[in-house]
């Protein structure tokens, strides 16, 4: 694959982000031989992953309370017979 194909960026992050963080710039001077733009994008991939964390890694139902939804600790769902629906309007 050389640097012009496109998503040669990508493979060369995912080798990266497969190393220890030490071991990411040794490697990237090699993939990238001597590429700055290629090294550049990989970087910015690189850092936008790590920036970004693992907010997509936990559950939806650890998240915020939906709207509409008692952000209370209990698990017990709202007794729909004393909530008349548009009480949080009051």
């Amino acid at each position: 694959m050389s640097d012009d194909d496109p998503g040669h960026d990508v493979v060369i992050f995912t080798e990266a982000f497969r190393l220890p963080v030490d071991a990411r710039a040794a490697f990237l001077e090699r993939a990238c031989s001597g590429d700055e733009n290629l090294r550049t994008k990989v970087e910015s991939l690189l850092r936008a992953h790590e920036q970004a964390g693992d907010f997509l890694e936990k559950p939806l139902l650890e998240a915020e309370p939906q709207v509409g939804q008692d952000a209370s600790t209990d698990d017990e769902p709202p007794d729909p017979t004393t909530d008349d629906g548009d009480s949080h309007y009051k």
